[in-house]
């Protein structure tokens, strides 16, 4: 299931074509992308869209009818901006204070670059401004490119190292709704996932009492893989044990290469007991 050539079709797609997830147009992408690999394999895939922060919208991907399911499985398919330092799982605050902190030391070069870039033309060219000369239209030209990128900047670059967190997850549940037909099953990819709870409780509040949900993040990392339940919800993810958290280095965020056997381990889980919970 996880070696063959469907599997490898997935996997090439979505590192490379639809390995963005952030921005609008981004996420239409890879949900257009998304529904078509489901829909080959079942019919009962939705997308419900909510109103978020009353600016934009937010979409979760639901797949079988998770009102009656027993087992929810789910992740989130948005990508992460850039960031300094580790990813520390279930930390917000740390994850929050590396994402602005890269964002501060970024916008402040790009303003550094263009304080000089202006300085030199100020002192390099004679006429100033004259729309004639072909220095200042050029000059006109990188103004226009230079506040666009800043603009980018001041948002927050995305990251495009994204097989690990979280395009592995995603996979790994497209090859169990490949795998799990049941009724009592149901399987959800959530939006805004980098960047809080909402898409996970959007979930929740239309699950059945009693009923369990699966969160899947960054599975596919060079890790020890963890099996984490916390009351109805059960976390699967890899990552280090560190101080009173877990985190994954910037080495195993940006690998190339899926360590396939976490992902056998959590097909197995869902298929057997067999996998210990910690």
């Amino acid at each position: 299931m996880l070696e063959d050539e469907k599997f490898k079709d997935w996997l090439f797609r979505y590192q490379y074509i639809y390995k963005l997830r952030r921005t609008e147009k981004n996420k239409r992408r890879f949900l257009s992308a998304l529904l078509t690999d489901i829909s080959s394999m079942r019919e009962d895939v939705q997308v419900v869209e909510y109103n978020w922060k009353n600016k934009s919208s937010l979409k979760n991907v639901y797949v079988g009818n998770i009102h009656k399911a027993k087992k929810v499985i789910c992740t989130y398919y948005d990508t992460p901006p850039q960031s300094f330092g580790s990813y520390q799982l279930f930390n917000r605050e740390v994850q929050k204070k590396g994402t602005t902190a890269f964002i501060f030391a970024t916008s402040l070069l790009m303003i550094l670059f263009g304080a000089v870039m202006t300085w030199l033309y100020l002192t390099k060219t004679a006429v100033v401004f004259d729309l004639t000369s072909l220095a200042t239209l050029l000059f006109i030209f990188v103004l226009i490119v230079y506040f666009f990128l800043l603009g980018k900047v001041t948002q927050g670059l995305s990251n495009r190292k994204t097989l690990v967190r979280n395009t592995s997850s995603i996979l790994t549940i497209l090859a169990l709704i490949r795998e799990h037909k049941e009724e009592e099953i149901a399987f959800a990819f959530v939006d805004e996932g980098c960047y809080g709870e909402i898409g996970f409780s959007l979930v929740q509040e239309q699950m059945r009492r009693g009923s369990q949900l699966f969160i899947l993040d960054s599975v596919g990392a060079d890790a020890p893989l963890t099996i984490m339940p916390k009351e109805q919800v059960t976390y699967l993810f890899c990552g280090k044990n560190f101080e009173n958290g877990y985190l994954l280095g910037k080495e195993a965020l940006d690998a190339k290469k899926l360590q396939m056997e976490n992902l056998r381990k959590v097909a197995a889980y869902f298929r057997t007991t067999e996998i210990e919970e910690s």
